[in-house]
């Protein structure tokens, strides 16, 4: 089966919406959205891959922020089966318009608007997923703001805060 590494750019805008693009005709997976990107390239690294693969697609230039994640999922369906390594990167766009050259409509998206659009998520879930509370260090929190209410660190401050709030309260209304 033949493997491919590629990359693909979750571009945010000043919303915190993610751009997404459906895919044209005649190409594997037609008229499904997904996030831009494309294939690495041999003495490439990711971050390069991702920064020309976004020039060639939408005559644009982006900034990659952070690296976000990796997925690896088999396509065992289609006529030549393979299967790829995605590699994924938080940008923000420095320069262009996000021009389309290889796809037919695009749109900023936040989750639930991607859940009701054609975009399905493939590959498995890491380990490290920000779901489990107690394995995430501060400055991963400080980055996720909605993340800091569920954590034990965070809901101890907040109890501490709110304790103290009332004791001032009451001292006043004394």
């Amino acid at each position: 089966m033949k493997h491919i590494e590629v990359v693909c750019a979750l571009i945010q805008n000043e919303e915190g919406k993610i751009f997404c693009c459906q895919r044209g005709p005649g190409r594997v997976l037609e008229n499904k959205w997904e996030f831009p990107g494309g294939k690495i390239e041999q003495n490439e690294t990711q971050k390069e891959a991702l920064i020309r693969e976004i020039k060639e697609e939408l005559k644009s230039d982006i900034e990659v922020i952070r690296y976000i994640g990796v997925s690896n999922h088999e396509y065992a369906d289609f006529k030549n089966p393979f299967s790829i390594t995605m590699y994924a990167y938080l940008c923000k766009l420095v320069n262009g318009n996000l021009e389309l050259t290889e796809h037919i409509n695009s749109c900023y998206a936040d989750v639930n608007e991607m859940k009701l659009m054609d975009l399905k998520l493939e590959g498995d879930c890491p380990e490290d997923y920000p779901i489990q509370p107690k394995r995430h260090t501060r400055e991963f929190l400080r980055e996720q703001a909605y993340l800091r209410p569920r954590t034990n660190l965070f809901q101890a401050v907040f109890r501490v805060r709110s304790v103290a709030a009332y004791a001032i309260h009451k001292y006043f209304q004394e």
